[in-house]
């Protein structure tokens, strides 16, 4: 019995000692343990910050693999991601002493869970995930919020859209949720990261704004101006009109600064040598016809009346429309000529030049020569030559056979502004030496 007492002591001892030692060598308030694991990384002997390093490597070198119904969509191989995970490590710091004695023996492994909060998505992050091509459902549909119809007077509520485009910054925030619970194998879904309306076509405000516009906003008013017929926009008339108490105000200055914004569009004037070209615009006139139409708050069309050749504006001169592909010329004021032409080959790049000219010759008949782009010699006569630019001018040209439209683009002339016959007979009879000729866009 003494012996087996003897024996038993001893063990103790040794254990004791065992003990003694392991806590002696292995349990450091300092650093982790001997076989300590976090999220399944050794981190044995490291200090706090050494960990947090060590966990941060590690973890940003695992790929993440995205999946849709089990098949690879995409792969990112590598993150640059930084974590707030210090306070969690020193909460795990040194362990408890027995931990410490199982784990020096490898007895039993020092295993822990964190989660790897991220700080932030960092730019590369943001990039690799954006480039990735995620697949949609269907016909590619952008999610919509139920709006105002503000193009007409109507003031109908377009319906919101559902879309079926996945929000790239839901899956940024769901992938990152995945890497941060250490599940790098991410199944995608689309339905779960398509944005939703935020406005319903049944929403309050908006239904209040419809009956705003209709009660208020629906004179409908569109200027003729002679090349075009504009509608004025619904925003515009805001602009022109003020409502309060229930009351419809209209605002003069908001109608003269609407005409003065569509004066410099509807007027054409070429300054040269002394004098102006093109039309004025009856500015005073427009603003007095939209403010009556305004007040008897009923729409329709108002004419938009010019001042063309006066005095000021130049007379006598020939307007040269590339854009329109069209040409008129004026006496006082008046349109004597107006027809369409075809001018410089524009994909040749034989564009008639632009800019205030003046016709320098008359030559009825004549023979125009130059060379064409491969270099053969051409000679055309014509019935009516009108040069005003070197060798650029106005004559009829019997090869054509269509005039206007896009003729220019592919099929146009040297240089020249081709005319119909009759046409460059009358403009030949109106015209002199020293008539103004310009040309525009």
């Amino acid at each position: 019995m003494k012996k087996f007492l003897i024996f038993i002591l001893i063990l103790i001892l040794i254990a004791a000692g065992l003990c003694g030692w392991a806590i002696y060598k292995n349990h450091d308030p300092d650093k982790f343990s001997k076989n300590t694991y976090i999220n399944g990384i050794d981190c044995s002997g490291k200090t706090v910050k050494a960990a947090a390093q060590t966990l941060t490597e590690k973890w940003n070198r695992k790929a993440l693999t995205i999946k849709k119904n089990g098949r690879t969509i995409d792969r990112i191989n590598y993150f640059d991601f930084e974590y707030d995970i210090e306070d969690q490590l020193e909460e795990l710091k040194g362990g408890d002493i027995i931990a410490s004695v199982l784990s020096y023996y490898g007895i039993k492994k020092n295993e822990h869970q964190i989660d790897m909060n991220i700080v932030e998505q960092t730019k590369y992050f943001k990039n690799k995930v954006n480039e990735i091509d995620f697949p949609v459902d269907g016909k590619m549909k952008r999610t919509k919020d139920a709006s105002l119809d503000l193009s007409n007077y109507k003031y109908i509520i377009i319906p919101e859209v559902y879309g079926n485009v996945p929000s790239k910054k839901k899956i940024r925030k769901a992938i990152v949720a995945s890497i941060e619970n250490g599940d790098f194998e991410f199944e995608y879904d689309g339905s779960d990261y398509c944005t939703k309306p935020k406005i319903r076509s049944d929403n309050e405000k908006l239904l209040k704004k419809q009956k705003f516009w209709r009660k208020y906003m629906s004179c409908r008013m569109v200027l003729d101006l002679g090349y075009r017929k504009m509608m004025v926009d619904p925003y515009e008339l805001k602009k022109m009109i003020k409502v309060k108490n229930g009351e419809r105000i209209i605002l003069p200055q908001g109608v003269r600064d609407f005409v003065n914004s569509i004066a410099m569009g509807a007027e054409e004037r070429y300054n040269s040598y002394k004098d102006t070209y093109g039309r004025a615009m009856n500015r005073g006139r427009c603003v007095k016809d939209m403010l009556r139409m305004l007040r008897a708050d009923k729409g329709g069309t108002i004419k938009v009346r010019y001042t063309r050749g006066s005095a000021h504006m130049g007379g006598t001169y020939v307007d040269i429309d590339i854009s329109a592909q069209h040409l008129r010329v004026y006496v006082n004021g008046k349109v004597k000529v107006d027809t369409p032409v075809v001018t410089g080959n524009h994909d040749n790049g034989q564009d008639t030049p632009l800019g205030t000219y003046k016709v320098f010759n008359k030559m009825s008949p004549a023979v125009l020569e130059g060379y064409n782009n491969d270099g053969t010699k051409y000679a055309s006569p014509v019935e009516y030559w009108m040069p005003f630019n070197g060798g650029v001018g106005m004559h009829d040209a019997s090869w054509k056979s269509v005039y206007g439209g896009t003729e220019y683009l592919h099929n146009g002339s040297h240089g020249c502004v081709n005319m119909p016959l009759k046409a460059a007979r009358k403009t030949y009879g109106i015209i002199k030496i020293g008539t103004v000729v310009v040309v525009h866009q």
